[in-house]
């Protein structure tokens, strides 16, 4: 056995262990928030106008991959990260005057909270052993 090995590697954050992988996963992913937010100021003739809010826009950008990574892997706290998303994205395009698109993340807000509910009642059906459908 490989001490190196990359299931061996613990990292440890706030006292909750995180493998190398999601240590790794975190780092990529704030770097990403980092790079999208400078778009705007790395190439200026694609974005002539001075973003408003770039590292919310790269916040709700990359977390929204996050989020269906999450969500392909059936992983509950997903729906967690879509109320995150929605609640910066209805103060985000309200702030900046667009409306519609606030509106539309309301609804997504709605349907990221029923979810989150619909997963929870299945997931506290399956501790139970029952196999009954959540409707």
């Amino acid at each position: 056995m490989n001490i190196l090995s990359v299931e061996n590697i613990m990292v440890s954050i706030g006292g909750y262990p995180l493998s190398w992988i999601e240590f790794t996963g975190t780092i990529l992913y704030f770097a990403s928030v980092w790079l999208v937010a400078r778009f705007h100021i790395w190439m200026p003739a694609i974005f002539p106008a001075p973003a408003d809010y770039p590292f919310l826009d790269a916040f709700t950008t990359v977390s929204s991959f996050a989020a269906m990574y999450f969500m392909t892997r059936r992983r509950t706290e997903s729906w967690l990260w879509w109320i995150i998303i929605d609640v910066i994205g209805i103060g985000l395009y309200w702030i900046k005057d667009v409306r519609f698109i606030a509106i539309q993340y309301i609804a997504l807000f709605f349907m990221a909270a029923w979810g989150l509910w619909r997963w929870m009642a299945t997931d506290r059906y399956q501790a139970q052993g029952v196999s009954a459908r959540v409707s």
